[in-house]
């Protein structure tokens, strides 16, 4: 419409049309700064948000001004998804929640450069300096945001750990010192507390929301520990998570986030965060999020990272209203571990992990899960299971 507008009597109808949608997508865009969609896509919402953000300004349409917490905290998501700087390559450089792959899809250079100019914000400066290390692709809209005049630093004292609270994500790392340890928890309503129907939400905007309350990836020097399953069909059993009865969360119904609308009474959430002495520990509440023939009464999910010691407890609490079998999911990197009694070992290039089962009364196994194809005609894969 922009190109064309001096030519064509209709693109007013084409830019009044772009305007209003702008104007909702930009009431939608969440404090705490996160994509629901996870890493990958807020790389490629990212880039077009603000290609078209910006030419909406130069329209006199200022849809940044409708959501300025978004993207003063948008950064801080796009940074805590970065894998170690020491490891990051052109092959693997993005922690892969959701539907993410593992390495960049766009940028991030010109990403972080932007949200460096709009924020004088010199650890996103940084950011973009240390991408070009990893990744050397350029891109034409750097010319357009990169600002020099932002000095890029990186404060000694960065906070470790995040709690992104609209949505539930939970990211910590030892450091950054390029070459860290890091964990990412979640634990959230699916779009965010804020969002519902009423809202401006719509079904569609579920097409990448995992139900996945209490799932959780490992990564240490340079090695996924405990995974995330990938870009696969959205439902709970392919997550870190507890199948009860052989039923998952709220919204594990196909393979897309569903029934609708989003019920708030079914929202999962973290209900504390502590940290004191290189031990983090999360608590989480899932009670009212499984699906109803799950039968759950109460349900505490307690993460316990000792940061020091390269360990994690998880506590699970769970209380049925009738007696039912549970299953505790975790899914690790590795494919070649063997399990012993509730024990489950394995010696990786770099680690030795060990698996264990610390409840009186329980089995433990190793199995191969069936990861199904997300499009008719994929090739499924098949994944460790502990």
């Amino acid at each position: 419409a922009m190109a064309l507008h001096k030519d064509y009597e209709e693109t007013s109808q084409w830019k009044e049309f772009a305007l209003t949608t702008l104007g909702n997508v930009s009431r939608l865009l969440i404090k705490d700064g996160v994509s629901q969609e996870g890493p990958g896509y807020w790389q490629y919402g990212m880039e077009f948000l603000m290609i078209d953000f910006d030419l909406a300004k130069s329209l006199g349409s200022d849809f940044y001004a409708n959501s300025p917490l978004f993207w003063k905290n948008t950064a801080k998501f796009g940074r805590y998804f970065i894998i170690p700087l020491s490891f990051a390559s052109q092959t693997e450089s993005l922690i892969d929640w959701g539907d993410a792959k593992r390495v960049c899809w766009y940028g991030p250079v010109h990403i972080f450069h932007k949200l460096a100019a709009m924020n004088n914000d010199g650890i996103s400066q940084a950011w973009a300096e240390e991408a070009v290390k990893y990744d050397v692709s350029s891109s034409w809209l750097d010319v357009l945001w990169y600002d020099p005049s932002v000095n890029a630093s990186i404060p000694s004292d960065m906070p470790e750990s995040h709690h992104f609270e609209e949505t539930g994500f939970y990211a910590s790392r030892t450091g950054w010192n390029g070459a860290e340890t890091v964990v990412i928890y979640r634990c959230g309503a699916p779009l965010g507390k804020s969002a519902g129907p009423s809202s401006g939400y719509s079904q569609g905007d579920l097409g990448h929301v995992h139900p996945d309350a209490g799932h959780f990836v490992i990564y240490d020097d340079g090695e996924y520990i405990v995974r995330n399953t990938g870009y696969v069909k959205r439902q709970s059993k392919y997550h870190n998570v507890a199948l009860i009865g052989g039923n998952g969360l709220w919204g594990d119904k196909s393979g897309y986030f569903s029934p609708w609308p989003l019920t708030p009474a079914r929202y999962p959430s973290i209900t504390s965060i502590s940290a004191e002495e290189g031990v983090e520990t999360i608590v989480s509440d899932m009670s009212a999020s499984y699906q109803d023939a799950a039968a759950v009464k109460t349900y505490t999910r307690k993460f316990i990272w000792f940061k020091t010691k390269d360990v994690v407890v998880i506590v699970d609490d769970i209380e049925c209203t009738k007696s039912m079998d549970i299953k505790v999911q975790i899914y690790p990197e590795s494919q070649a571990g063997t399990c012993s009694g509730n024990v489950y070992t394995d010696r990786t290039d770099i680690h030795n992990v060990r698996i264990e089962s610390l409840s009186s009364g329980t089995s433990m196994g190793k199995y191969s899960q069936t990861i199904e194809a997300r499009h008719q005609g994929d090739a499924e894969e098949e994944m460790a299971l502990i």
